[in-house]
This record gives C-alpha cells, sequence and structure tokens, in this order.
C-alpha cells in the first residue's frame, strides 16, 4: 500500500502501484543532493518546501498520511471493515499524494502537462533526508486529521505512533515520506482569469481528470491549477466502478463521496452548519461522478 525505499534488487517503479496513469521516481526516488532552503506553505494534505536538488531549485510538496477510520461519517465502517484488497484499490484511488501521482502521469501520457505547475515525477525521503528536516522545522502533523479545526489548533503527532494505529501495529518498518517535486513558481500573486480557469476545467474533465479542488487562492497559480490532490482520474473507483474486480457497493460510494464533498470545503464548512448538507433523497452528494465539482 505504501512505497519503500528504492534499493539496487528493487528500484523505484511508478506510482500508483496499479492499473491507470502514474507518475515516475525522480533521480530513482531518493536525490542524493537535496537542501531544504525554506518553507513556502501547508495545507490540509501537505507541506511545500523551497528545496535545491543538484543546483536547481524546485517546490517539494511533502504529504501527510492518513487513515481510513479517522473519516468521521456515518458510514466510515463501510471502509474501514472492506476486505484487504478492495481496501487497497480504495487507498490508491483516494490517497492524496496517489490522486495527484494519477492526474499527474495523466497529463504527461497526454502531453498536457502545461494544465497544471509541472511535476518532475515523486521522490522519497530517506532518514537523514527526514531527521535533517525535522531538525530544521521541528515536528510535523504527519496525519492528515492531527488538526482540530474547530480551534484551528495544530496536533503534532509523531509519525510512528500514527501509523501503529493503522497499517503497522505489527511493528513492521515504517514506510518513507512521500513526495513530489514540482516546478517553482516565485511570482505567485497573479489576478485570477475565470475565463482561462473555465477552459482548464474543461480540458481535464477532457482528459478523465474530474473533482478538481479549485476554491483556495493559492491553488491557481499562473493561470493553471496548482493542486490536484483531490483529483479523481478515470479509471476510477468512484467514476468506473463496473471496471474493477471488486466494484464498490452503493454505501462505500456514498462514503467516500461524502468524504471528498466534506473535505473540499473544510474552511466553508467551518462556518456554516453541517445541516446544509444532509442527506436528500436517492444519494447525497452525487455531484462528483458527474464532475460538477
Amino acid at each position: 500500500m505504501f512505497p519503500q525505499l528504492p534499493t539496487p534488487e528493487a528500484p523505484a517503479e511508478p506510482l500508483p502501484p496499479c492499473a491507470g496513469p502514474q507518475t515516475l521516481p525522480f533521480l530513482n526516488a531518493v536525490p542524493p543532493d537535496m537542501e531544504f532552503i525554506d518553507m513556502l506553505g501547508e495545507g490540509l494534505h501537505s507541506y511545500v518546501f523551497r528545496v535545491r536538488i543538484q543546483g536547481q531549485l524546485y517546490a517539494l510538496k511533502m504529504f501527510r498520511f492518513f487513515g481510513w477510520d479517522e473519516i468521521t461519517l456515518p458510514l466510515n465502517r463501510t471502509i474501514v471493515d472492506a476486505p484487504a484488497e478492495q481496501l487497497e484499490l480504495i487507498y490508491h484511488h483516494s490517497d492524496p499524494f496517489y490522486a495527484e501521482c494519477r492526474a499527474y502521469g495523466r497529463l504527461r501520457e497526454t502531453g498536457h502537462e502545461d494544465l497544471s505547475i509541472r511535476c518532475h515525477g515523486y521522490i522519497l525521503l530517506s532518514v537523514p533526508q527526514l531527521e535533517a528536516l525535522q531538525e530544521r522545522f521541528n515536528d510535523f502533523a504527519w496525519h492528515i486529521y492531527d488538526r482540530t479545526f474547530a480551534d484551528n489548533e495544530a496536533i503534532a503527532l509523531p509519525r510512528h505512533m500514527m501509523l501503529s494505529r493503522y497499517w503497522h501495529a505489527g511493528g513492521q518498518q515504517l514506510p518513507p515520506v512521500r513526495c513530489l517535486v514540482k516546478e517553482l513558481v516565485e511570482d505567485t500573486n497573479r489576478p485570477r482569469n475565470i475565463d482561462l480557469l473555465c477552459q482548464s476545467i474543461g480540458k481535464f474533465h477532457q482528459l478523465g481528470i474530474v473533482a478538481l479542488d479549485i476554491h483556495t487562492e493559492q491553488l491557481y497559480v499562473e493561470h493553471r491549477i496548482a493542486d490536484l490532490s483531490y483529483a479523481k482520474t478515470s479509471p476510477h473507483i468512484l467514476l468506473t466502478p463496473d471496471a474493477f474486480p471488486a466494484p464498490l457497493n452503493p454505501d462505500q460510494i456514498e462514503t467516500l463521496e461524502q468524504w471528498q464533498l466534506l473535505g473540499c470545503f473544510i474552511p466553508q464548512l467551518s462556518q456554516v452548519k453541517l445541516g446544509a448538507f444532509e442527506h436528500r433523497g436517492g444519494g447525497p452528494f452525487p455531484l462528483i461522478r458527474w464532475g460538477l465539482i
């Protein structure tokens, strides 16, 4: 489910490890020479750093981890209790890091990398790199839901404690921290052009990439959509469920759609009542399947 650091016997492979578009490793996934310069920002899914790799400046998007039993929705047991094979498929299609890998893979294979901030590939942080990062910037909330949104306080939870609650309770080796190496855009204070944004969304949809998160200003840079961590890229378990050997049942689809919608609008939901999104008839949130958000 999680990638491991490459070895001579097991070199880095494209991710995610499932059928569909994939992102290639950058410098065999472990750059030998990387310097963390400063932090550019953070969001629900990740931190972004300015880094220097082999003399070149890049933006490094470092992803947090999460576990399904942190999805505080009425139907979350339909995901947590799913068979291992199905849970792995869900994770490969829903994890924010893998979501970006799939979307960037589709842009690369179709020759449309100019629609987004260019992604050069993924890397995995080695132990020395992670230790150097933590020493300089202190600890991070590795888990998406280490944040208490009600009072806006960040709760730092050590990575080994968090992961042991989900996938590595048996004392297995912890997975490395996953990152994407992206083009560094220095000037992000450019006016939003709604016409170009709508054109970009239409092009993404034509490529089978939907459910884009565009509600935050910094996610739209130089007239390009910069964040694809919520994107759904076909073939996908929510878009084409019958294309997979173990398709999701209606309750599981409903759970994932609710999680998608609530996640996209967490900032807005902090100011309005959740009752505005209550279940209404035949399925509460069909917008994702239709590509309307």
